[in-house]
């Protein structure tokens, strides 16, 4: 074999592993046990029309739009309960 034949074929193994790894893990980020990070993710797709496409490859619109909407907007952060102390005597 040619050695230009040899380097396309290096090249396209080398494309096909790095788009199977790339589907694999935002598979994972969007399938696996964190609604959170599902939700960060399924986000920043929505929020470009070149990537808004993506969510549809994993799961239908119904299940994206749930868990766009399943977090819970109001929720705030007690901060009366968060101590510190730094200036505290430490002698």
């Amino acid at each position: 074999m040619k050695l230009s034949v040899k380097i396309l074929i290096i090249v396209l193994t080398t494309l096909l592993c790095a788009t199977l790894l790339m589907y694999s893990i935002v598979g994972i980020i969007l399938l696996g046990p964190s609604k959170d990070a599902s939700r960060r993710l399924l986000e920043k797709f929505n929020e470009s029309s070149a990537t808004s496409f993506i969510p549809s490859l994993y799961m239908d619109k119904e299940k994206a739009d749930e868990i766009l909407n399943s977090f819970d907007k109001g929720e705030a952060i007690n901060t009366q309960t968060v101590t510190i102390s730094i200036f505290e005597d430490r002698s």
